[in-house]
């Protein structure tokens, strides 16, 4: 079990894993065990055995600029992550991530790949999926859609 005490300390077990640098607002396992963190102001940390090892900005959603995606959307290995405003998907590394970063899409959501090589992104006429990690590709299927999810078999 996964807690947090005085919103900064995070838990695990009963044993202190780590102390945040600001208040918990979500937490994200990674396949590798990388621990994500965002903290209050939109900062997000990526731990790997309780020790900082990348951290990016995130704008937090306000009355006036709402975000799509709220806590962002974290690739599977926490190494970046995918935030949405309007109509902006903003791919944003986190210091381990494979690919190009940082990069922007034309869409209103946005969801990784189970393998964390893919994005699939909803444009308002269509879904396009994205290579991000490898050689670049794209392609395009024309259904509408205004959330996604990877479903693996």
């Amino acid at each position: 079990t996964v807690s947090v005490n005085d919103r900064h300390q995070i838990v695990v077990g009963g044993r202190p894993l780590l102390r945040a640098r600001g208040p918990v607002w979500h937490l994200a396992w990674g396949v590798d065990g990388s621990l994500a963190v965002l903290v209050e102001g939109g900062r997000l940390d990526r731990y790997e055995g309780g020790r900082l090892v990348g951290t990016a900005s995130m704008t937090p959603p306000t009355p006036e600029h709402p975000l799509t995606i709220w806590p962002p959307e974290l690739a599977p290995d926490n190494c970046a992550a995918l935030s949405v405003g309007g109509d902006v998907v903003r791919l944003i590394d986190l210091g381990c991530f494979q690919g190009r970063a940082p990069r922007t899409f034309e869409g209103v959501y946005a969801d990784w790949s189970p393998n964390g090589k893919w994005i699939a992104v909803a444009e308002p006429d269509g879904i396009v999926l994205h290579r991000v990690v490898g050689r670049e590709a794209s392609v395009r299927w024309d259904v509408v859609a205004g959330q996604l999810a990877w479903l693996s078999g």
